[in-house]
């Protein structure tokens, strides 16, 4: 076996050519591997170049070489038919894409035939390639035309790194490059621990032509007969019989039917392509893969993009995802794992409906389908960016997320979202049951559905999200214990979002929900839920530990609430105005008139202007405040305008109400006359009794002057 050794100074070039002292053998010593290398290069090519000994001042010329026969050039099939090689022999096998230097090896009597690195003669000899560094699949005869099947040679390199102990213990590694071209492959590739599989790809940019399905790059193409296939799997094996995990295997411990699962430590996969245009199910997987990375990875036409079940220290940068159902899913993933600058697509498969029964991932939705809390009924099959189920922690970086029902699903995870982009969603951007979720600068543009489904046991906290919304801010689901959505929304040019509880969502929490409208009556507030009490760490005052939930109205901007969808139950709220001005709540008349329904629960408005319009000409709907149970209602620093016989309160239809309510330096006007602070009753059904009234002196002075109706509530006592 040739090495690389030191040697004396050879002689001048004049003496050594008369002489003729100096071996093939001590020359090629003399030389190590890489003189071997480029002098071979260069007699294979017929150049004349100089050719650097071991140490630098030895130095021979390459016609010398040519004299001594220091190498031949061959082919694979005749070096495979060579029986009787010189141990001193160095070979270039010039087949196309598989150049090279080989030397035989007399001490090796058991290495196994790989075709790039290994090649064994008929005879059994084994020839050894020359080389440091990378195996090039092209070595091992892939062609990368998008013709021939590839499969067998790029797993062949893979496997020239691979540990080769049958209970996988000892450590391999390498890295397998592949040139620019299109692989098309016909079965899963399969790489080990330690092993990084290398395409040659510009980074920055996307490279997918839609209508060619081509890339300026190194393309793997899935051509799978079997829709149940992964292109691309990183798995560990199954302790009871070294077999990897199966393609709809999910780990969701560290074992499988209580066998351990090996560790794939260290893969990395960088600068390539997966496509299909085949019904294939997973693009890539890592599957008990820590401490490994997947950079610059672009994946189209799968059912889902890339799988990532069961890992920790993970990085996934710069991914581009274009996938069928799910972009990329992450099951059972455990600490510290990060992906950035996603890039996840399902617009081209939007208009295809949902995913069929058969086709469903196997991790989706573990609990029943049809459940208000957990899984809504028709769920399971819908398309989703991102999805996370018992993840510990995550965190997402810049993601966008775009042409799915849902933008990040979570299940038993913890996952933080960055500078989130998400659009042209059928459903929801955020649905997570079990779940802590944190988000920091998220744009949204999201059609009819609330931007966020807070799911039983779901902690939500929304630090700033602006974009386009079609609905309202939240839905928090039946028995949602603890749920926290807090935030700030701005430039929402459709409607402001308000958030909605079950009846049953209990200990619900809503921190500081910000109105921003771009002008007009398009904003609508609400807030319900038993025990939504008092907040803990608001979003703009972390310090303060017990803060109202604090609903925020933009200065000059008016707010419009809606009796059916604005309910405060159970809850402690308060309105506010921010930014320069006041903000105005106004009762919307749209057919009949709506306000807030308050049912035992405390409100405070606070320097928000309230402007009751008028409503039908029957009295039913004429007021801002529907009341109803024991609430407690504090206006302070408002001009309260009562159009015509409106009213600052009345019952709710069919209900009574027992008020304790504060006025403090607020300006009442009914210019029309006939208003009311206390309401009046429709039909004697219901009635409001408020007890311990406090007025403040610009209250009293605005009410003798706008001579109001005698209220047809009773006062048990009042303060002026």
């Amino acid at each position: 076996m040739l090495e690389e050794q030191r040697v004396e100074a050879a002689e001048p070039h004049e003496e050594k050519q008369e002489k003729s002292i100096i071996s093939r053998r001590k020359l090629l010593a003399s030389l190590g591997m890489a003189g071997v290398a480029l002098a071979s290069s260069a007699i294979a090519n017929g150049t004349v170049m100089k050719a650097y000994a071991d140490p630098g001042d030895n130095r021979t010329k390459v016609k010398d070489l040519m004299k001594m026969n220091i190498a031949e050039i061959i082919t694979i099939v005749q070096l495979r038919a060579i029986t009787e090689p010189a141990a001193d022999a160095v070979y270039f096998v010039k087949d196309v894409g598989m150049e090279g230097y080989f030397y035989y090896d007399a001490s090796d009597t058991a290495s196994a035939d790989n075709t790039g690195t290994v090649i064994v003669s008929g005879s059994g000899m084994r020839f050894k390639r020359i080389y440091s560094g990378e195996v090039n699949v092209r070595w091992f005869g892939a062609k990368g035309d998008g013709v021939a099947d590839d499969r067998a040679a790029i797993q062949a390199a893979i496997d020239s790194l691979k540990a080769l102990h049958t209970n996988r213990t000892a450590e391999g590694g390498g890295v397998v490059y592949m040139p620019k071209g299109r692989y098309r492959v016909t079965d899963t590739i399969y790489l080990d621990k330690f092993i990084k599989l290398r395409g040659d790809l510009a980074r920055g940019g996307f490279y997918f032509d839609r209508s060619a399905q081509t890339a300026s790059g190194t393309v793997i193409y899935a051509d799978f007969a079997d829709a149940d296939k992964i292109c691309i799997d990183a798995s560990g094996f199954i302790a009871s019989n070294n077999q990897r995990v199966e393609p709809k295997q999910v780990v969701w411990t560290s074992s499988i039917d209580n066998f351990e699962i090996s560790s794939l430590h260290g893969v990395c996969v960088e600068d390539l392509v997966v496509f299909t245009d085949r019904t294939v199910y997973c693009g890539i997987r890592f599957c008990g893969t820590p401490n490994s990375k997947m950079i610059n990875v672009h994946s189209k036409g799968f059912e889902v993009g890339i799988l990532f079940n069961t890992g920790w220290g993970c990085r996934f940068e710069d991914l581009f995802i274009n996938a069928k159902y799910h972009g990329f899913a992450a099951i059972n993933s455990a600490i510290g794992c990060s992906v950035i600058n996603p890039y996840i697509d399902t617009t081209e498969y939007t208009g295809s409906g949902t995913i069929p029964e058969s086709r469903i991932p196997p991790y989706v939705y573990s609990w029943s389908e049809g459940s208000p809390d957990e899984n809504p009924a028709g769920l399971k099959s819908r398309r989703v960016c991102i999805y996370n189920s018992y993840c510990d922690s995550i965190t997402y970086t810049s993601p966008i997320a775009e042409g799915a029902d849902i933008g990040l699903v979570a299940y038993n995870s913890t996952a933080t979202l960055l500078g989130a982009h998400i659009e042209q969603l059928t459903l929801y951007a955020i649905f997570a049951v079990t779940s802590t979720i944190k988000s920091i600068n998220m744009r949204v543009f999201l059609p009819n559905k609330p931007l966020v489904y807070s799911g039983a046991n779901a902690k939500i906290d929304i630090e700033h999200v602006d974009g386009t919304f079609g609905s309202y801010f939240a839905f928090v689901s039946e028995w949602s214990f603890f749920n926290h959505v807090s935030g700030m929304l701005s430039d929402n040019t459709l409607f402001s979002p308000y958030v909605t509880y079950r009846n049953k969502a209990k200990n619900a929490t809503v921190n500081d929900i910000y109105i921003d409208p771009d002008g007009g009556d398009d904003a609508r507030l609400g807030f319900s839920g038993n025990n939504a009490v008092k907040t803990l760490n608001a979003a703009v005052n972390r310090i303060d530990k017990n803060r109202k939930n604090v609903m925020w109205i933009k200065g000059g901007s008016v707010a419009g609430a809606e009796q059916f969808h604005s309910r405060i139950e159970h809850a402690e709220v308060e309105i506010k105005s921010y930014g320069t001005g006041k903000g105005t709540l106004k009762s919307k008349l749209v057919g009949i008139n709506n306000g807030l329904t308050v049912v035992n629960s405390r409100l405070t408005i606070t320097g928000v202007d309230i402007d009751v319009e008028a409503g039908s000409n029957d009295g039913t709907y004429r007021s801002m405040l529907y009341v109803a149970g024991s609430c407690e209602i504090n206006l302070a620093e408002a001009i309260v305008a009562l159009n015509q016989s409106t009213a600052l309160m009345q019952p709710l239809y069919g209900n009574s109400a027992f008020v304790t309510a504060t006025y403090k330096n607020c300006d009442f006007r009914n210019p029309g006359g006939g208003g009311t602070l206390g309401g009046s009753v429709w039909n004697n059904d219901g009635k409001v009794v408020v007890s311990d009234a406090s007025f403040g002196n610009t209250v009293a002075g605005s009410l003798a002057a706008n001579l109001y109706e005698a209220p047809v509530f009773s006062v048990i006592q009042t303060t002026l």
